[in-house]
This record gives structure tokens, sequence and C-alpha cells, in this order.
């Protein structure tokens, strides 16, 4: 099935239309929620890391760096460094054509 870019367009435009029509009702709803307590959780929240393919071993550096408890920005830092001085990885830093 292929869709026109005026179809897209249309569909966005009413999607956008109808969230903003709307927006009291939905935030009293999530309020309503959100002081039931339906989110609460008793566990900490695990951090989350996220690279391209290339990017591992970054991952793993900054996820253990965050759980060791070093600063997150520092911590990402430090995972992006590794790829940023490698002179193999032909995306980014040194190697980056």
């Amino acid at each position: 099935m292929s869709t026109s870019r005026r179809t897209f367009l249309g569909a966005s435009a009413s999607a956008a239309v109808s969230l903003i029509a709307a927006p009291a009702a939905a935030a009293r709803t999530l309020g309503d929620v959100l002081d039931a307590g339906a989110f609460a959780t008793t566990a900490a929240p695990r951090p989350a890391v996220i690279a391209s393919a290339n990017g591992i071993r970054g991952v793993a550096v900054a996820y253990e760096q965050i759980r060791g408890g070093k600063d997150p920005l520092d911590a990402i830092i430090a995972g992006v460094n590794i790829q940023e001085l490698d002179p193999e990885d032909d995306s980014v830093g040194l190697g980056g054509l």
C-alpha cells in the first residue's frame, strides 16, 4: 500500500488538530492516573545508554560508569570518546571520513 505525500500530510494535520482540541481532558486523565499511583514502583530505575552499532564499546563503558555512581554526563562523554579517538572507526573522530 502506497501513501502519497498529500495523504500523509492530511492525516498528520488531522492528528495535530485532535491533539490540540482536547488537551485539558487528556491532562486530567493523566493526572488522575498519576495520582492513583499506577506508575509507582519501589525499584530504582535502571540506566539506559543507546548508540549505533559502532558505539557498543562506548555503551558498555558508559553503562558501567553510571551504575558505579559516576555523573551520567561524564560517563556518556567517556563512552563517546572511545569512538571519537579510534582511528579505525571511519564514521566519526580521528578516522572519520
